[in-house]
Order: structure tokens, then sequence, then C-alpha cells
């Protein structure tokens, strides 16, 4: 419900900073993904719908918490875990990928759109942070066109990271 055509709005209860309504642009990239998710989830009124622990099955209409979500990450990053009856279990299909967490990938993304040549305080309404001072109670704009310039300069980077390519000012951490 928090997205139509042309943009995500999430409502202020929703963001990180609990005060500020986040405004992002629905870019090619994130149509596609967003696309991809409801197939996954089909008409479930959630991207990420929360399931029963023990059967596995579908709940009402529950999103996933985010505490969940950083739980289950984990786990699938783990070297093995422990299921509900105590089993040592293997990891899931991200073996071998570093353990991080969901809230590594919002630094992420802020740190490469930086490198792209962003200010910080572009990179900063892109993440929805509180903005203070003075110029805050005069600036209300929401910067959406700002944000649709550096999400598309960030997914044509990602694309360039994913297909192997050479990129400019990025570091291959892969051992």
């Amino acid at each position: 419900q928090d997205i139509d055509e042309d943009e995500i709005t999430l409502p202020a209860e929703k963001t990180k900073n609990k005060k500020d309504i986040h405004r992002i642009t629905l870019t090619p990239k994130i149509r596609e993904v967003l696309y991809d998710l409801k197939n996954i989830t089909g008409d479930s009124g959630y991207l990420f719908k929360s399931t029963q622990f023990k059967t596995g099955e579908p709940q009402t209409e529950e999103p996933v918490k985010p505490a969940t979500l950083s739980r289950l990450l984990k786990k699938a990053l783990a070297v093995e875990h422990t299921d509900a009856r105590g089993k040592k279990k293997p990891a899931g299909f991200l073996y071998g990928i570093e353990e991080f967490t969901p809230h590594d990938l919002r630094r992420t993304v802020g740190t490469h759109i930086g490198d792209l040549g962003f200010s910080m305080a572009e990179v900063a309404v892109l993440l929805n942070h509180s903005q203070g001072g003075v110029t805050a109670i005069y600036n209300r704009a929401d910067g959406i066109e700002r944000k649709k310039v550096m999400l598309n300069s960030w997914h044509k980077r990602l694309d360039q990271l994913i297909e192997g390519g050479k990129v400019s000012n990025v570091v291959d951490l892969r051992a």
C-alpha cells in the first residue's frame, strides 16, 4: 500500500528516524526487484511476509519484523546453526559470504553513493537522516529528483559490480 506507480512513500512511523515521511522514486532497477518480490509473495500485502516458525505456513497478512529478518540473515550466513530441536545444521545457500546485517546494506549504499561524487548532505537526504539546524527549518524539499539521480547512478554501479567489470574507485574485498 506504500507503493504506487512512481514511488514508495513510507509514513513516518515506518521510517528509521520515525520523524519524517520518506519518498523513494521507483527507478527501473527498483521496479524490477519489486516485480520479482511480488512474484514470490503473490497477493500478499507485504513484500516480506511472516510465516509460522513451526509449520512454515504463511500467517494472515503479517510483515516480517526487522529483528526476524536480521536473525534469518545471520543464520543463513553462519557456517552452521542450531535448529529448534538443537541439531547443528549447515548454513543456507549463502554459505561462504562474510556475515553482514541488513543495516550494513544501507551503509554500503550510502558509502558507494558518496564514492560516486554525491555530497554527504545528498546521501543524508537519500537515507532519510534527520536534518538539523536553521536550514532544515526553511528547506522542506524532499529532494525526490536528486534521489532518483543518485539511485540510478548506484544501480549502474551495482550492475557493473555484478557483471565483474572494471569500476573506478571500488576496492574488491573478496578473498
